[in-house]
């Protein structure tokens, strides 16, 4: 599943710094309910739409965490957290906001958008 593979990357990266990160069950458990919410029109969505969404809300609460990281690979970090978003074509999933938290260069976010893009998580 692509919030496994994720979520993997994610403990490789920040479990070492002692960042907390939901548990692969936790993120299952939100996809599962995400899922099986009715939207105002009485339609599900479907379990693609819920996957790509839980993807994206995973990538930005990602970019949140890099912004105050002092690791000296943490531009290329970043370039693959963005490069693995297009491998897996969610592009469409993300609003406007998150993309621009997501394409923002390291440094510029500032506490307002950090705080948006780790309440994501």
């Amino acid at each position: 599943m692509l919030v496994d593979e994720l979520v993997v990357r994610a403990e490789d990266r920040l479990l070492g710094r002692k960042v907390i990160i939901p548990a692969r069950s936790t993120i299952n458990r939100l996809v599962r309910s995400i899922a099986s919410v009715e939207g105002s029109s009485s339609r599900r969505p479907s379990p693609k739409t819920v996957a790509r969404r839980a993807l994206v809300l995973a990538a930005v609460a990602m970019r949140g965490y890099l912004e105050n990281e002092e690791e000296g690979d943490t531009p290329e970090y970043l370039r693959s957290v963005i490069d693995w978003v297009a491998s897996h074509k969610v592009d469409g999933a993300f609003e406007a906001s998150e993309r621009r938290i997501l394409r923002a260069r390291l440094g510029t976010l500032g506490d307002d958008r950090i705080n948006d893009a780790l309440w994501k998580s």
